[in-house]
């Protein structure tokens, strides 16, 4: 314990001393009241994995029931009705998680292969060649479906789920609803008739009504406590069968590799199309014209002194402006001070130059290399504008660190939120610069701010 912690806490009244630690009473009632809530909203998630269970239940068991003398038209309604069903009650499931689990569950499935038309008229469905198309289209539906690992993941937990995770969400559930019937048993015994009810405990003394109101305590307390480990593992046991596997992630990841790809491609086309649209319109048109200023002068330095000062200064007037625009045109290529000094002291140049003051905090040991660094100083460039034009920001802070095996940026500004991907606001293009690099943007934006945008970009530093 640090010198003086112990006379402090002794002499301030309301605290508790653990450790180096002080510890207010007040909070003690909290943690309690906190840990209730969190028994009460886990019973209540319970409740409704038992009702799914349930239904579940009923989906697969009913065309069963219904038609149980025809077996077999029983037992091909109960596979028809399954086949559908294995797909659409885990999608309902992976939708709820977020409210149920407070994370989303990815749809596993692997991507439905395009239908190709070939130049002799037949159709290709990722599958096979055939001549028509809707054969071709419920061939690729029916092959991707059925050869999915997903699909039977899926059936396997839409067969199992209400044993294992019915069971897993009841037990809770019945230490609950049993421990309060046993404590309303005391009232409710009375009134009622002793040879239609059973009382697991007696309640005609007061001994026996004091041991079943403590014996029902115990036993809802005990529901209560053991309501959120239940729903840590029914999680568990959901994400195992419905959330994607090691094959489902890594095709997808194929695929966005791809599409960032193109993307990057099209994008460095159109850069090479802006860069000679401006160098075409600007700085070549000066060029052409200090050529005819000189020209000019050239002709009339035997004739007219007085004009061939003035096309000599005009040239050079024209030489500076054609000197500003290539500067400019090199800046949003490369800034110089970004490939001579590296990232942070290119940041720290653009938060001096922003329209909102801004705070720089860059920890990298290394740097990463000019590629990534560019498509991040650009990116947050892009972010630092949306702060001041959009978000009506009156501080912006910047972050930089790195951690093994990806380098995080953090730009969080304490406007007026609401910042959307689909807002038009350069979100887009700021995900598919870093998409480039298989990174990833968040946005936490809440209506009425702040707004925090987190990049995070797989690398390894070459110093670091």
């Amino acid at each position: 314990m640090r010198p003086g912690r112990m006379g402090d806490a002794m002499s301030r009244p309301g605290t508790l001393s653990r450790g180096e630690y002080d510890l207010p009473m007040s909070t003690i009632p909290q943690r309690s009241a906190s840990a209730v809530r969190r028994g009460f909203a886990g019973m209540a998630r319970l409740l409704v994995f038992v009702l799914f269970a349930a239904a579940q239940v009923c989906v697969l068991t009913l065309p069963a029931v219904i038609w149980l003398p025809e077996y077999v038209a029983a037992a091909g309604l109960t596979v028809l009705v399954a086949i559908p069903a294995c797909r659409v009650l885990p999608a309902l499931s992976r939708k709820s998680a977020p409210l149920l689990y407070g994370r989303a569950i990815e749809s596993p499935y692997l991507p439905l292969p395009a239908l190709e038309r070939t130049e002799n008229g037949w159709y290709w469905n990722g599958y096979d060649f055939h001549k028509s198309r809707w054969i071709s289209l419920a061939q690729r539906r029916g092959r991707w479906f059925f050869t999915d690992p997903a699909t039977w993941r899926d059936l396997c937990w839409l067969v199992v789920n209400p044993l294992t995770g019915g069971l897993l969400a009841a037990v809770p559930v019945a230490l609950a609803a049993f421990g309060a019937f046993l404590l309303v048993s005391p009232l409710t015994a009375p009134h009622l008739a002793t040879d239609g009810w059973y009382f697991p405990l007696p309640v005609d003394t007061p001994a026996g009504v004091a041991g079943t109101a403590v014996a029902g305590l115990a036993l809802l307390v005990l529901g209560l406590v053991a309501a959120p480990g239940a729903v840590s593992l029914h999680e568990a046991w959901t994400r195992w069968l419905l959330a994607p596997d090691e094959r489902a992630l890594l095709t997808r990841r194929v695929e966005r590799l791809f599409a960032t790809r193109a993307a990057a491609i099209d994008a460095q086309a159109a850069e090479l199309r802006r860069i000679e649209r401006d160098l075409h319109d600007g700085a070549q048109a000066r060029l052409i014209a200090i050529g005819m200023s000189l020209s000019t002068a050239e002709m009339l330095l035997d004739t007219d002194l007085d004009e061939v000062r003035r096309q000599l200064a005009g040239a050079r007037d024209l030489s500076a402006a054609a000197l500003r625009e290539l500067r400019g045109l090199v800046h949003g290529i490369q800034p110089p001070m970004l490939a001579d000094r590296g990232l942070g002291a290119a940041l720290d140049d653009l938060a001096m130059d922003a329209p909102v003051p801004t705070d720089v905090e860059v920890g990298l040991v290394g740097r990463p290399d000019a590629a990534l660094e560019s498509a991040v100083y650009f990116s947050v460039a892009e972010l630092l504008a949306n702060a001041a034009k959009h978000a009506a920001a009156k501080r912006v802070r910047i972050s930089v660190t790195y951690r093994p095996g990806a380098l995080k940026v953090v730009v969080a500004d304490d406007g007026k939120g609401g910042a959307d991907f689909g807002r038009g606001s350069g979100l887009a293009g700021v995900q598919r610069r870093v998409a480039a690099f298989d990174g990833v943007v968040e946005i936490d934006s809440p209506a009425g701010g702040p707004t925090e945008i987190t990049i995070l970009i797989p690398c390894v530093l070459p110093s670091a």
